[in-house]
Order: C-alpha cells, then sequence, then structure tokens
C-alpha cells in the first residue's frame, strides 16, 4: 500500500536521524507512549485530524521545517480527492441502482421531532413500492396510473399512509420517477400538483441511502 504523504516524510525522518519509532512519543512529550502511538497510526493514514500532534511535530527540532509543512499539505489534498472520489462513486452506484418509487412527506405539527436510531426506521415507513405495471408507457400515462395507486392507498385505512405516524401527518407523496426529479401528489387534493428537484445528499431521502 502506497504510503501517505506525512507517513513517507516521517519514515524519511526517522531513517535519516537514527530515530526509532517508539522513542516519538517521547520527543513529542507524551508520557502514555502507546495512546501516542496510536494517534501516531491514525496521522500517518491520513487523518489530520489531532492538531495537538500535528502543533507538537511543529514544535519538535527533529520534524519541524517546510517539508513537514509540504507533506501536511499534500496529505490534506489527497484525503479530500479520495472523498470525493468514494463520494462520486457512490453517487453512481445509487444512480445504477435507482428504482422508481412513492416517499411520504410528513408534517409533525407540533410533535417532537424523532432523533437517534429511529431514524433509521424512515426508509420502511416512508418509502411506497410502486409495482412495475403502473411505470410502463409515455410519461403521462404512468403518471395517471400512479396517481390513481396513490389515491387507493390513502383511501385505504390499513395502508402504509394511514397507519404508520411515527414521523409526523403524512401530507404529500413524492413520486420519484428520475433520481433528481419528483412529482408532488398532495394527499387532500387527491392529485399531483407539480415537480421539484431531489437531493439524494441533503434532503430526507437520504436515508434510503445510509
Amino acid at each position: 500500500m502506497k504510503r501517505s504523504p506525512i507517513q513517507e516524510y516521517v519514515h524519511q525522518t526517522l531513517k535519516a536521524q537514527s530515530i526509532q519509532r517508539g522513542n516519538i512519543p517521547g520527543i513529542l512529550g507524551y508520557s502514555n507512549t502507546a495512546r501516542a502511538l496510536r494517534r501516531l497510526d491514525k496521522l500517518l493514514e491520513g487523518e489530520l485530524k489531532d492538531t495537538d500532534f500535528i502543533e507538537r511535530l511543529r514544535a519538535s527540532p527533529q520534524f519541524a521545517g517546510p517539508k513537514l509543512e509540504e507533506a501536511i499539505r499534500q496529505t490534506k489534498r489527497n484525503s479530500e480527492i479520495n472523498r470525493n472520489e468514494q463520494e462520486m462513486t457512490k453517487e453512481l452506484r445509487c444512480r445504477r441502482a435507482f428504482v422508481p418509487h412513492g416517499w411520504i412527506e410528513t408534517e409533525l405539527n407540533g410533535r417532537r421531532e424523532p432523533r437517534g436510531m429511529i431514524l433509521m426506521a424512515m426508509r420502511i415507513e416512508k418509502m411506497i413500492h410502486i409495482p412495475s405495471e403502473l411505470l410502463r408507457g409515455t410519461g403521462k400515462l404512468h403518471l395517471g396510473r400512479v396517481g390513481t395507486y396513490f389515491g387507493e392507498l390513502c383511501n385505504d385505512p390499513q395502508s402504509k399512509i394511514n397507519s404508520a405516524e411515527i414521523f409526523g401527518d403524512p401530507v404529500r407523496i413524492l413520486f420519484r420517477n428520475e433520481f433528481d426529479l419528483c412529482h408532488v401528489y398532495e394527499i387532500k387534493q387527491r392529485k399531483f400538483t407539480g415537480t421539484k428537484s431531489v437531493n439524494w445528499k441533503t434532503d430526507e431521502i437520504k436515508f434510503l441511502y445510509y
């Protein structure tokens, strides 16, 4: 596995100055050697959140200097590139696996907002499976069939729309026929009233991709 820039710099510094890895905690002023070495390993993996450890490196004669700063900058840049690539890979995977579906939007109306592990149930409680035969044909044609299907669900007291209120009172259904776009079905009016964009990272539907 290729070393991170900060890992390469520390390795070269230890080699040039004949310093043993186990001596690094003492050089940086740490008394708990095992804990300091664990923190060092995290840093060498490319995690730059441990500002105290980094500042101690900057303050030590053995490690301080322009090469350390360059290694930190390059490691940070590489981490950002890796995160972006991972995010793009996840999005492509989600887009390929996308299947049109419904999503129930609710309003709390004074109730406490759900938090914690209960949010993991949102996918089950809010997602509506749409039979594949309703999605055949042109856009207007299947939109009419889906609207009829949603109306039937709204009229059924045993349906998900009427039986689950853990996340609030159902007010509309989003028909996600595209990954980034949905048709808005108003439950009270029993009809589609328009469209709106969907952001899989920030909107409530993000719970589908956890």
